[in-house]
C-alpha cells in the first residue's frame, strides 16, 4: 500500500506540472503573438510595396493609368493575395485623335476580383512560382482599329525609356532597411483562370442621324459598325515560360444563334510588324479547335433547326483560316407548323476577319435532304444607319447540282411539296440585314436571282397531275390512251429564270415540257402563304380535231386552223391559281384564239 508520504507528494507534483503546463501554454501564447505581431507588421511594409510594384508593373505594361482599389495580403501557409477594382485606361489619345471618344473615357481593362497564392518555398534566386492566378469579373474594351496603334505600338526607344518605370517605381522600396533587403522575387505565374469575361470590340464612330436628345447642327457621331460583344463564361490561360504562345481553353454562349462555343488552343506570342515595332491586335497569332454544340436556329427570327459544328482555326486575329463541318437535322425556315424540317449537313473553308466580324466563305459544301449544292460569298455585319439595328448582310454564289425540288419546298413548309423531281439550279443570293426594330423574318429579307432546270417532274396534286396526262396524250394526238394510261407515268420537264423577294417568288418564263406539248407560263408563287398565280400557253403537237378524236374531232376540223399559232398545231390559254394544298388548273376560254 503506498505510504502517507506518497500520498501528500502527489497534490505538489500536480501543482508543479499545472505550473509547467500554464507556463507552457503562456509561451505558446507569446510565441503566436509575436509570429502574429511579425506578420502584421511584414504585411504593413510589404503589402503597399507590394501593391505599388504591380500597379506600376501593369502601368509600364499597358503604358497607361492603372488604379487598384482593394488590396490584401496574408501570410498562410505562404503568401496569400486578394484584390479589387482594378483599372486600366488607354494611354493617352495621340495627336489628332478624339480624346472625347468613348473608349478614352472609361476604363478598358476592369477586373471586379483576382486572388492568387505563392509558397515560400524556394531556393535563393529562384521566381515565385504561382500555380493559379483567379480572375473574375473582366471587361475588355476594344478600340476600333484607327484608335489602335498606340496600345503597344511604341517603338523600339519608347520601349526602351519606358522600361526605367518599374526601376523607379521600385525605387520606393528602398526608404526602407527591411523593404531594400525584401525586393519582391521575379513572378512566374503557371495558370490563369477567368470567370464572366466581356470582350467588346468597337468598329468606329462615322457620320449618321443624331442620337436622340442631340441637337440639330451639333450631333455626335452615331455607331456606323456594331461592335463585337463576346460573353466568355470561363476562360483558362497557361503562358509559355519560354515566351512561346500561351495555351487557352474558352468557354462562351454565343448570342445568335444562341449556343455552347467551346475551343481549345494557343494564342500568341505577341510581335511587332517586321521593321516597325508595332503591335496590333490584327497581328496576334491563333491556332486551336472548337465545337459549336447545341445551338438553337430557333433565336434567329425566320429559320429554326439545331446545329452542332465542329472545326479549327489557325492564323492571325484579322485573317484566321477556319475549317470544319456541321449538322442540322431539323433546318426550316419559319411557318406555322412544327414539321420536323429537313436535314442539313455542310462542310465549310472560310477566313474569319476576327477584328471586325466578317466572313469570307471559300468553299461551303452541303447536303440538303438528297440535294447537293456548293456556295461561297461574304458574310459581313452590318447596321442600318436610320434605325440602328444591327444584324449580317450575306450574298452567296449557290449552284445545286444535284438536287431534288421537295427537299427545298420542304424547307418551308411540312405540307405536302407542291411538286417532286430532281433539280439543277444557280442562283445569286442575298440576305439583307433587319432593316427596322423589329426582327423581320428570314423570307422578307432574303432576295434570289437565278435560272433553275427541273426533270422527272411529277405533281403531288392527282387533279393537276391528271390535266398533265391529259394534256401529253391529247397533245400527242392519242386521246383513246387516256383512261388507259397512269397519270404517274408522265414526267413534266421544268426552265426557269426566278427572283425572289419579300416572300414571293416570281417567275418570269417558266418553260413545261411533257410529251407531245410545251406549256409556257409566267406568275408568283408566295411561300408563306402558297398562293399561286399563273397563266400562259399550253401549245399541242396535234391540231384540234385530233386532240379530241373521235366524230367530235372530225366536227371540229374546221376549227384547227383558228387555234394553229406559234409554231404549235394547237394553242390553249391556261391558268394555274389557287394555293399548294387546292392548285386549280384550266383553261382560259376567253383568251382562246387571241
Amino acid at each position: 500500500m503506498p505510504s502517507e508520504s506518497d500520498n501528500s507528494a502527489s497534490p505538489s507534483r500536480m501543482r508543479r506540472l499545472l505550473r509547467r503546463g500554464a507556463w507552457l501554454l503562456a509561451g505558446l501564447v507569446v510565441v503566436v503573438a509575436a509570429v502574429l505581431g511579425v506578420e502584421a507588421w511584414l504585411m504593413r511594409q510589404i503589402e503597399p510595396e507590394l501593391r505599388a510594384g504591380i500597379v506600376a508593373e501593369l502601368e509600364h505594361h499597358f503604358h497607361g493609368k492603372v488604379e487598384l482599389a482593394s488590396f490584401r495580403t496574408t501570410l498562410v501557409e505562404g503568401l496569400e493575395v486578394e484584390g479589387s477594382g482594378l483599372r486600366i485606361w488607354l494611354p493617352g489619345p495621340a495627336s489628332g485623335e478624339d480624346s472625347s471618344a468613348p473608349w478614352f473615357q472609361q476604363p478598358w481593362i476592369t477586373v471586379e476580383r483576382f486572388h492568387f497564392h505563392a509558397n515560400w518555398r524556394m531556393h535563393p534566386g529562384d521566381p515565385v512560382e504561382i500555380a493559379v492566378v483567379r480572375v473574375e469579373g473582366v471587361r475588355i474594351l476594344v478600340p476600333p482599329s484607327v484608335d489602335r496603334p498606340h496600345l503597344s505600338a511604341g517603338t523600339a526607344a519608347q520601349t526602351q525609356e519606358t522600361a526605367q518605370l518599374p526601376a523607379e517605381s521600385a525605387s520606393g522600396l528602398a526608404r526602407s532597411t527591411l523593404a531594400g533587403l525584401l525586393q519582391p522575387p521575379k513572378i512566374v505565374v503557371r495558370r490563369i483562370e477567368c470567370a464572366d469575361v466581356d470582350l467588346v470590340i468597337e468598329r468606329g464612330l462615322g457620320g449618321g442621324k443624331p442620337r436622340a436628345g442631340v441637337p440639330a447642327g451639333g450631333a455626335e457621331p452615331t455607331p456606323t459598325k456594331p461592335p463585337l460583344d463576346f460573353a466568355l463564361r470561363d476562360l483558362a490561360l497557361t503562358p509559355d515560360s519560354s515566351g512561346g504562345p500561351t495555351a487557352f481553353a474558352v468557354d462562351m454562349i454565343n448570342p445568335r444563334p444562341v449556343g455552347t462555343v467551346h475551343a481549345v488552343g494557343k494564342v500568341g506570342p505577341w510581335k511587332g510588324a517586321e521593321g516597325t515595332g508595332r503591335f496590333s491586335p490584327a497581328d496576334l497569332p491563333v491556332t486551336g479547335d472548337f465545337t459549336f454544340s447545341k445551338a438553337d436556329l430557333s433565336s434567329i427570327k425566320g429559320i429554326s433547326g439545331h446545329l452542332e459544328a465542329t472545326g479549327r482555326f489557325d492564323g492571325v486575329l484579322h485573317r484566321i483560316a477556319v475549317a470544319g463541318r456541321s449538322q442540322c437535322p431539323d433546318f426550316r425556315l419559319e411557318r406555322a407548323d412544327t414539321g420536323p424540317g429537313v436535314a442539313l449537313a455542310t462542310e465549310f473553308q472560310a477566313t474569319v476577319d476576327g477584328t471586325n466580324g466578317n466572313v469570307a466563305l471559300d468553299h461551303v459544301e452541303a447536303t440538303l435532304g438528297h440535294s447537293h449544292l456548293i456556295a461561297h460569298g461574304l458574310v459581313e455585319r452590318a447596321v442600318d444607319a436610320g434605325t440602328g439595328t444591327r444584324g449580317h448582310d450575306i450574298t452567296l454564289e449557290v449552284a445545286v447540282d444535284r438536287g431534288r425540288i421537295e427537299d427545298f419546298l420542304n424547307v418551308s413548309t411540312a405540307e405536302q411539296p407542291l411538286m417532286t423531281g430532281n433539280l439543277t439550279l444557280s442562283t445569286h443570293f442575298h440576305l439583307r440585314p433587319n432593316a427596322g426594330a423589329d426582327t423581320q423574318p428570314v423570307l422578307e429579307r432574303l432576295e434570289l436571282e437565278g435560272q433553275a432546270q427541273a426533270a422527272g417532274v411529277h405533281f403531288t396534286s392527282g387533279k393537276i397531275q391528271e390535266t398533265v396526262k391529259q394534256i401529253s396524250l391529247r397533245g400527242l394526238g392519242q386521246p383513246g390512251q387516256v383512261k388507259a394510261t397512269d397519270a404517274a407515268t408522265i414526267e413534266t420537264a421544268l426552265t426557269s429564270h426566278f427572283t425572289l423577294a419579300g416572300g414571293v417568288l416570281t417567275v418570269p418564263d417558266v418553260v413545261a415540257r411533257v410529251p407531245g406539248a410545251e406549256i409556257d407560263v409566267h406568275g408568283s408563287y408566295e411561300l408563306a402563304a402558297g398562293t399561286l398565280n399563273f397563266d400562259g400557253d399550253a401549245k399541242m403537237e396535234a391540231p384540234l380535231s385530233k386532240m379530241v378524236g373521235g366524230w367530235k374531232g372530225f366536227l371540229l376540223k374546221p376549227a384547227d386552223r383558228f387555234l394553229r399559232r406559234n409554231g404549235a398545231a394547237t394553242d390553249v390559254p391556261v391558268h394555274l391559281t389557287g394555293n399548294r394544298a387546292a392548285p386549280k388548273f384550266g383553261v382560259d376560254w376567253d383568251r382562246i384564239g387571241k
